[in-house]
Formats: structure tokens, sequence, C-alpha cells
């Protein structure tokens, strides 16, 4: 074999190498598909980020849900239990009328058995959250007391409370039955009676 066929041969068996005109194409294919896939990598990185933000929204939502159904149901129980005690305080109202009686009939053994009952109820009601409104000696509060009347005196400041007609009651801040009282009022010469 010839040296010039020698040549031709590993001339053709070698690898070509590329021109530096196809090397610079190679190079922008290349630049083209990174900067291709950096926005493909922006826009999932957004996608996840507004996935998560929507995630972050959906758990908040949740946990609102929660707490106003827990909230609701408590508010529903204590409305329950307030109705509950509203329907039973005319019994407790008549036994201290009952208690009353017996001590105007001169029966005190009676007198004190309703009265150790009553305060057995007033107990199971405390028990329960249910507490009475402070009356006599208070100043007149339209939120827990229902004026039923007036009486001159001067021997408490007008406005306050002297007397309690019927016992209010509460449960926590929710008043069950305001107290029904008499108010003072200060005897004045230049007003007609009422």
């Amino acid at each position: 074999m010839s040296e010039a066929s020698a040549r031709r041969q590993s001339s053709t068996g070698r690898k070509r190498r590329p021109t530096k005109a196809e090397l610079e194409r190679e190079l922008e294919k290349v630049k083209a598909e990174l900067e291709q896939t950096k926005a493909s990598a922006a826009q999932l990185e957004e996608q996840i980020a507004q996935e998560r933000e929507r995630l972050l929204r959906l758990r908040a939502d949740f946990e609102n849900y929660k707490k106003r159904a827990a909230r609701e149901r408590s508010d529903a129980a204590t409305v329950a239990k307030a109705d509950l005690v509203a329907r039973i305080l005319p019994v407790l109202d008549n036994l201290e009328r009952a208690r009353e009686a017996a001590e105007r009939d001169g029966s005190p053994a009676v007198a004190e058995g309703i009265r150790m009952v009553s305060e057995q109820f007033l107990a199971a009601l405390a028990e329960e959250g249910v507490e009475p409104i402070p009356a006599v000696g208070q100043p007149f509060d339209p939120m827990l007391h229902e004026a039923v009347g007036r009486e001159k005196t001067d021997e408490v400041a007008e406005g306050y409370v002297v007397r309690e007609e019927e016992r209010g009651f509460r449960l926590g801040e929710r008043v069950i039955r305001p107290a029904k009282v008499i108010t003072a009022e200060h005897p004045d010469d230049n007003k007609p009676d009422q």
C-alpha cells in the first residue's frame, strides 16, 4: 500500500473535526435550550409558589372553619343551657314563695326544708355557670335589671335598686332573665305622686 493511499485511508477512518461555525451553531442551540429550560423552570417555580400559597390559604380557611364550628357548637350549647334554665327558673321562684308562705304560716321546719332545697337548686345552677344577678343596693343597669316600679325614699340614692321583685340570672355574660326591680326616687313635694 502506498503512502498516499495510507494517508487517504487514515484520513477517512478518522473523525472529522467540526468547524468553528458548526461549533458556534451547536453552542447557540445549547444556549437556546438552556434559556428554554430556565424559562420552564421559572414557570414551574411560579406554579409551585401559587400552589403553596393556595395550600396555605386552604389550611388557614380550614383552621378558621374549625374555630368557627367550635364556637358555634359552644354558642349552641350555651343557648340550649340558657333556654333550659329559663324554663326551670319559675320552679325556683315557686320554691321561694313556698318558703315565704311557710314562714308566714309558722312552719319553720317546712320553711327550713324548702330553703335547703332552694340552696341546693342554686348550687346546681352555679355548677353550670348560672349565677343570680346582684340587684338590691346596686345602681340600675338596664342590661341586667328590668324596672317594674319606683319608690320614693331618702334612704337610697336615686337610680339605685331598692327592692327585687323577681331574681334575675345570667349564664356567664349572657342574661337569662333580668332582675325585676323597684328603683329609688327621691321624694319631691313639687312632683305629683305616680
